[in-house]
């Protein structure tokens, strides 16, 4: 099992918490909790213990304000060799503890400790996809989550119920939950069972090994009545661009010194910052968006592009995801369609063509597609009728064959997994790329497939073309990267965007009967005619995007 790995992981020192961190989230956590100096005991829990660097940090924190109180820790985790290292540290620096350690996996605790004051955590992090999907549909069940869900969010779930009222949480997770559709479930778990009190995105910075953009959050637990509205403190620190005038960059020692501050930031290791401090506004439904930082100055300009929207993309077409071959090496061709002696092949696009507003002049890529639609139910062609694609297919029947749920969920095996609609590859159709620092939509009128390395916006077949050309004008343009940052405020490492069918629907259309859309569908088709993407035409068009949405 995967999360036995993981273990062998955190004993190379992989994904344990950096002792700044440490410090950092427990300083925050008892910020916020109010302890009685009178004796008070303190019960805290680590479910993910590791070898204690948290448990230490925040013991650490109390002792600095509050000596008068008796602690009494708790512990979990599956490493026994961690688990006794834990215990050996923390008893060597402060012997007073109390320590209730246990060689267990939290999730499985049948009795976990109630009553609990602090929790604090950095809990496993492994995606769905490694995590599987039985193990997945599991966790949702057991801890009342919908959908896919990583292994953190039950850590969060659990921790929950372990916490008095008024007891204090502080979790170091992937920010992924904060913006993606599968962490809905989460979000409102924690918007109806706590208040949240401090959200620290620390992005792209690299604060682990690991490849995760790490987030902090603190929450304290609320026997909630009420469906309150509130604004939770946010703070954002993304990695930036060092090739600016280092003037304007503020010396610091390290990212930690940048939390809660606005600006540009320079590390003693000449690594370069950029952070903001705002809120996010959460309220009943807010778990339905994304939890990402805003300002008033943000709020406003929002406001006034929804006041400029007519419709979004959503209200008029639909997004979908290209294929997927689960065999690329069998159905995917790196060449014309002219240069296979195949029959059922088809033009292909993926990623490799991609470009603001055309296909740039890459070499065609074609895929052998053994789908087709009749009555608007998909079918898949008798290969008896195409030898040449039966031999080929069947040189790679074990492969094919062996792909189980195939089988299971009744198809041939020679099947692409994710077909997509056969019918809808002749139409009109703007493609994008999932990920890439600038948006890179362009239009396609060919008869092709999509490969899932692409997005691509399905139109019914009555849409206006207009309606089409200020769709590709509002996605290529810099006003489109204000509002995704304004908006959604997620990237990846790199300073990559996500362009993720959730925020795509999201895309502002100003009405088409503005003199500045009437200019941007004039400039559209002369550029789309020129089959020439002309730079200085792209300029004129962000202008008039610029303008018709301020």
């Amino acid at each position: 099992m995967r999360y036995k790995n993981l273990a062998k992981e955190k004993n190379k020192g992989i994904v344990y918490t950096p002792t700044v961190m440490a410090h950092y989230i427990a300083d925050e956590i008892i910020s916020h909790y109010p302890m009685d100096k009178t004796g008070q005991v303190i019960k805290i829990l680590d479910p993910a213990l590791g070898e204690g660097e948290l448990a230490l940090a925040v013991i650490t924190a109390i002792k600095a304000s509050y000596t008068g109180n008796k602690i009494s820790l708790y512990g979990y985790d599956i490493d026994p060799l961690a688990v006794e290292k834990s215990k050996k540290r923390i008893r060597e620096i402060f012997p007073d503890v109390e320590i209730n350690f246990v060689v267990k996996d939290f999730l499985n605790e049948e009795t976990p400790p109630a009553d609990i004051d602090i929790v604090i955590a950095n809990p496993p992090y492994i995606r769905t996809q490694i995590l599987g999907e039985n193990t997945s549909k599991r966790l949702s069940e057991k801890f009342g989550l919908k959908g896919k869900v990583d292994i953190y969010y039950a850590f969060f779930v659990l921790s929950l119920e372990t916490l008095k009222n008024g007891g204090v949480a502080g979790f170091i997770t992937s920010n992924k939950f904060l913006t993606i559709n599968s962490g809905k479930s989460l979000r409102s778990c924690l918007y109806k069972n706590a208040q949240i009190l401090t959200i620290s995105d620390f992005g792209d910075t690299r604060i682990f090994n690991a490849a995760v953009l790490p987030c902090v959050t603190v929450f304290k637990k609320t026997d909630k009545t009420l469906n309150e509205t509130y604004r939770a403190k946010f703070n954002s620190i993304y990695l930036s661009d060092s090739s600016s005038n280092d003037n304007q960059f503020i010396s610091v020692d390290s990212v930690y010194d940048c939390i809660g501050r606005d600006g540009s930031f320079i590390d003693k290791n000449s690594v370069c910052y950029k952070a903001k401090t705002g809120y996010t506004v959460l309220s009943a439904e807010s778990f339905h968006e994304p939890w990402v930082i805003t300002t008033s100055s943000q709020e406003k300009w929002l406001d006034k592009v929804e006041a400029n929207t007519w419709h979004t993309f959503k209200d008029v077409s639909k997004v979908r995801v290209g294929i997927k071959t689960t065999a690329d090496n069998v159905f995917l061709f790196d060449r014309d369609l002219s240069t296979v002696d195949l029959e059922l092949m088809k033009p292909l696009i993926t990623h490799r063509n991609a470009q603001c507003y055309l296909p740039n002049n890459s070499k065609p890529w074609s895929v052998l597609y053994p789908h087709y639609e009749k009555n608007g139910k998909r079918l898949t062609y008798d290969l008896e009728q195409f030898p040449k694609a039966k031999s080929y297919l069947l040189k790679h029947f074990e492969q094919l064959d062996g792909r189980k749920y195939v089988k299971k969920a009744n198809r041939a095996w020679y099947e692409i997994w994710v077909p997509q609609k056969p019918s809808l590859w002749s139409h009109r159709k703007i493609v994008f790329r999932d990920i890439s620092e600038y948006p890179e939509f362009w239009f396609v009128t060919e008869d092709a497939v999509i490969n899932g390395d692409c997005y691509w916006i399905e139109f019914p077949e009555d849409t206006d073309d207009d309606i089409i050309y200020l769709m590709l004008a509002v996605a290529n343009s810099r006003f489109i990267i204000d509002f995704y940052d304004k908006k959604f405020n997620t990237k990846l490492y790199s300073s990559k965007r996500r362009f993720m069918s959730q925020y795509v629907e999201q895309f502002p259309i100003p009405d088409k009967n503005r003199d500045e859309s009437r200019q941007i569908i004039r400039l559209v088709k002369t550029l789309l005619d020129s089959h020439t993407l002309d730079w200085e035409i792209k300029k004129q068009i962000d202008l008039q995007v610029e303008s018709v949405f301020s």
